[in-house]
């Protein structure tokens, strides 16, 4: 009975694959609390982080790159563990308030398997005004310039000038014509410029809380300070979906952002343990929940669905 329960059934640390598309991604584990590099590879990977000690979590950043490519970074954050509480059965006050916390058994981390999509970054677009510069030889022997060359200017004489006859009194002068302006005639008609695409809206708490009791579907993305977002594609989802629905009695969609710092109270409340996590809502209820950046198609087949 000396012993914790969940120091029992637990293992002091827990493996965490990491793949990512393309492989070969260099990988940075850190200890989000101290900022120390914990484990280090290439994908694919498996690294095993330890849950936490004492009375607190632990906290990793894991920063996946390859050169030529967008760099993401992903944020775990150890749990509670439930055979923890095994102890008012089995383990004792013992367990619960000291071999358990000094094991570290307290605690498990719930993410096996995290994969990253890695966007290629586009190329840097030349200046169209800057020219290259000359080469080597045109730079260290240069000519001298040509002689001028002075060429005689002969002036040509004035024209004769030119005599207008007299005005004929047999043509008189057509007298100016005054046309009537038609006030009624409407002014021509003013073209718009096109409105600008829409694109994902951010969200504050109320507005959040307002967006979910509408009758449509909502499309959110999670994401803290230390985490901002990282999936591009829900400005083009947004644009996609603002278009008028296909079918007659299609729900209305709302694609949208949520920053978790300026709200913690939402993460307990809508069950968000790590970032950033993708949630499908219709009236309300989250239908659809991605732990991670998917590809646009499939996050285009979860709204469709729940449209």
């Amino acid at each position: 009975m000396a012993s914790g329960c969940a120091t029992i059934v637990s293992p002091e640390t827990y493996p965490v694959r990491l793949t990512s598309q393309p492989s070969d991604a260099s990988v940075r584990v850190m200890d989000a609390a101290t900022g120390n590099v914990v484990a280090t590879g290439r994908t694919p990977l498996t690294v095993s982080l330890s849950p936490g000690g004492s009375y607190s979590s632990a906290t990793y950043d894991i920063i996946v790159g390859k050169p030529g490519y967008t760099t993401e970074r992903h944020h775990i954050e150890a749990s509670l563990n439930p055979a923890y509480f095994g102890n008012f059965l089995f383990g004792g006050l013992i367990g619960f308030f000291i071999v358990d916390p000094a094991s570290g058994a307290t605690w498990r981390i719930e993410e096996d398997n995290l994969h990253f999509n890695l966007q290629r970054e586009a190329p840097p677009v030349a200046s169209e005004t800057q020219s290259p510069p000359p080469p080597p030889e045109q730079r260290t022997a240069s000519l001298p310039p040509p002689a001028p060359v002075v060429t005689p200017v002969i002036q040509a004489p004035p024209p004769a000038p030119v005599v207008q006859p007299p005005p004929s009194p047999s043509s008189p002068t057509p007298p100016l014509q005054i046309v009537p302006v038609d006030a009624d005639e409407p002014p021509p008609p003013v073209v718009a410029a096109p409105p600008p695409p829409p694109t994902a809206r951010e969200l504050t708490a109320e507005e959040f809380d307002a967006a979910l009791k509408d009758a449509g579907v909502v499309f959110v993305e999670f994401y803290t300070d230390r985490a901002p977002p990282k999936a591009p594609v829900l400005d083009e989802l947004a644009a996609e979906f603002a278009a008028p629905a296909g079918t007659a009695g299609a729900a209305p969609v709302v694609i949208a952002r949520f920053n978790l710092s300026r709200a913690r109270a939402k993460a307990r409340e809508h069950g968000i343990k790590n970032v950033p996590t993708f949630v499908v809502f219709k009236n309300g209820i989250a239908l659809s929940t991605f732990v991670g950046v998917r590809s646009k198609a499939v996050f285009a087949d979860a709204i469709q669905s729940a449209r």
